[in-house]
């Protein structure tokens, strides 16, 4: 998801998603982060690492390492926080939470 646009958002994200995300973006309900984005991805290279997942019935939670380098060149690390929920034959991004890394990203 660091790395697609709008159209793929449109499809990914559950309508009754929710999105915490650092300044300056914030606090974002159901569609309201895919109409904010451009038709651009948030970065055009990611690296995920420190992954760690959690089967909960219909659900599932991600957590881990995001570095990704931004369209205009700066480096984006933010530990992570994902839920998918499975609906029919897709998973659907219900909510998600990043929390920025200054300098050390450990």
């Amino acid at each position: 998801m660091w790395l697609e646009g709008r159209r793929f958002y449109e499809m990914a994200v559950a309508d009754d998603a929710v999105f915490a995300l650092p300044p300056p973006l914030g606090i974002f309900h159901g569609k309201d982060f895919v109409r904010h984005m451009g038709d651009a991805g948030l970065c055009h290279t990611v690296t995920l690492d420190k992954q760690h997942a959690r089967a909960l019935g219909d659900h599932v939670l991600l957590v881990y390492r995001g570095v990704g380098t931004a369209h205009d060149g700066t480096q984006r690390i933010a530990n992570c926080l994902s839920v998918y929920r499975q609906q029919t034959d897709q998973w659907l991004l219900c909510a998600h939470q990043q929390t920025p890394l200054n300098g050390d990203a450990d």
